[in-house]
């Protein structure tokens, strides 16, 4: 957390532990927390997934295992992560340093249709390396493309910072998006461009805690959304996704 908020000027809630979040969940009466881990190197990898098996056990919390591209037993710890019943994997194209249309990558995907799982990606820039997108919109779209099958999930609108080329490209398409650290990141003109061009159904709400604390909440609060579209961004869409309709 320090790094980051050197970095990128994000002043965090809270010092970025589970009992942090925890207390924020009980908080604001939030049902459910997903938890994303990011294995930042491949010697990380079964330590993250040990973590991510241990506190997905907690009560309100549903954790993402990680993989590494460059740990040569991705398609063992998703085994691992899957028989565990962690229902996603987070794959972070900046933090990992990998190209998300690399040809290299593929078998992980591959390794993540055959389990059936979850894959949320990292989308477009970060504050971390501004200089390089590893997750460009059109390199997104070719994976969907390549790999209809894999159940996808891109942050930050489809595209943080890349917000032009997100709406060209992505937006409307058969893919999910969340809206995590984008009020007051990303302009309101796209914001209301994006609930108006998106699938509905395809929106999730996130707010990248401990860099968001209730930001996204309030935004919602200024898009003309019906009480129920409001309902399936917070809770109904992620419900359906997670296999989780009961909660």
């Amino acid at each position: 957390m320090d790094n980051i908020t050197r970095v990128s000027g994000f002043e965090g809630h809270g010092d970025g532990t589970l009992a942090a979040l925890q207390a924020r969940r009980q908080a604001r009466n939030i049902d459910l927390c997903v938890l994303l881990n990011i294995a930042a190197s491949p010697e990380s990898v079964a330590h993250v997934n040990d973590y991510a098996i241990r506190v997905d056990r907690e009560e309100g919390i549903c954790a993402f295992g990680s993989v590494h591209p460059s740990n040569d037993n991705f398609a063992g710890e998703i085994a691992r992560l899957r028989d565990a019943g962690i229902k996603g994997i987070k794959l972070h194209p900046c933090y990992q340093k990998f190209m998300i249309d690399d040809p290299a990558v593929f078998p992980v995907y591959e390794a993540i249709v055959k389990a059936g799982m979850l894959v949320l990606f990292h989308a477009g820039l970060d504050p971390l390396d501004p200089t390089k997108s590893y997750a460009t919109p059109r390199a997104s779209l070719k994976m969907h493309r390549l790999f209809p099958e894999m159940k996808m999930i891109l942050a930050h609108l489809g595209g943080a910072r890349e917000f032009g080329d997100a709406e060209r490209c992505l937006w409307g398409e058969d893919i999910y998006m969340d809206i995590s650290c984008m009020a007051g990141y990303a302009p309101g003109g796209v914001i209301r461009r994006f609930f108006k061009k998106h699938r509905m159904d395809r929106i999730l709400y996130g707010s990248d805690f401990p860099w968001h604390d209730g930001e996204e909440l309030k935004m919602l609060d200024t898009l003309p959304l019906s009480r129920e579209q409001k309902e399936a961004v917070l809770a109904g869409n992620a419900r359906a996704l997670l296999g989780l309709e009961g909660i």
